[in-house]
């Protein structure tokens, strides 16, 4: 069974995703999977982990997937000051995110696969995350090899 993660993230940010805007993904809570270092800044290598993005209404749909290959953890003051031109989000938006919060994870996106074909969840998506299961990782197996088989 896979232990790949499914983020839910608004469209607007997936876009900025694909198009490589946006080189960190912004969390409150972050997969147990992804290694935190012990200092404030530590990145830890975490490629082996794929995260499936899906996209919030109105689309719906999972549109495809990131690897990520560090995870900062930090207050949220430092992690602005520090990361604010790779976040895709401006100081209003991430004021209101970070609301009432003292840390943030921040996990930097090494590489980004969008699907040609989107496909809807046989279930209820999740808020923040999910770790995949079965269903989830059969269909997105399905989608990437029938992918992987149009480029070869």
């Amino acid at each position: 069974m896979s232990r790949d993660i499914l983020f839910a993230i608004k469209p607007k940010y997936a876009e900025m995703i694909y198009v490589g805007e946006k080189k960190y993904e912004l969390r409150k809570k972050m997969p147990q999977l992804f290694a935190i270092g012990e200092d404030l800044y530590s990145l830890q290598r975490n490629m082996k982990y794929r995260v499936f993005i899906y996209e919030s209404s109105p689309v719906q749909r999972v549109t495809g997937y990131m690897l990520f290959d560090a995870v900062v953890y930090g207050d949220v003051d430092s992690v602005w000051e520090k990361y604010q031109e790779f976040l895709g989000v401006t100081l209003k938006e991430y004021t209101e995110y970070t609301d009432n919060q003292r840390w943030i994870y921040a996990a930097r996106i090494a590489k980004v696969f969008e699907f040609d074909e989107p496909y809807q969840l046989k279930h209820r998506p999740p808020q923040n995350f999910m770790y995949t299961d079965r269903d989830t990782y059969t269909q997105t197996k399905e989608v990437i090899e029938n992918e992987t088989a149009e480029i070869g």
